[in-house]
Order: C-alpha cells, then structure tokens, then sequence
C-alpha cells in the first residue's frame, strides 16, 4: 500500500532534510493537515516532523488545515489553494 513505502522512505526523507540544511532568503509554506486527540503515533510523529521542517526555515510560516486527511489538495482544496494564493500574496 501506498502508506507502507511512505512509512518506509521516512527515514530517508529526514536524513535528506537535515542534510539540505538550512537557507535564507526564500519564502517557505508548509500545510498540514490537523491531528485529533485519539491520532494514531505516526499521525503525532508527522505533525511533530512538520512543525520541526517550519522551524528550520527563518520566517516560514506553518498552517494546519482546520479538517481534513492526507491528501490536503484533494480533501480541503479551498483551504489548501487559498493558503498558497496568500502565502504567494505575502512573499511579493
């Protein structure tokens, strides 16, 4: 399943990630979707990793969706291109 390579290529995500690391100058936007109180550990793990990548970036900004599953562009597509359109807005 599609989750099971996900879970599997984690690991090299974050080594890949870390060994980028960290620039200026650009603007950086990172969506994610919101966690319930029962989430799943995997679930808090990723949240946790998506606050960690915003906080690498000098004045990125991190936005979660207000609902939502995994696929943010397909599940909250208001959200998610109103989001970018205003992050885009803001970074001119």
């Amino acid at each position: 399943s599609c989750v099971c390579v996900e879970v599997y290529g984690l690991a090299v995500s974050v080594a890949q990630v870390e060994a980028a690391g960290l620039f200026s100058g650009m603007p950086v936007l990172v969506l994610s979707r919101s966690i319930t109180t029962n989430a799943a550990p995997m679930d808090v793990l990723w949240a946790t990793a998506q606050q960690e990548l915003a906080a690498r970036y000098p004045g990125s900004r991190h936005i979660v969706a207000p609902a939502g599953t995994h696929n943010l562009h397909l599940t909250q597509r208001a959200w998610f291109v109103n989001s970018i359109q205003e992050f885009l807005t803001r970074a001119q």
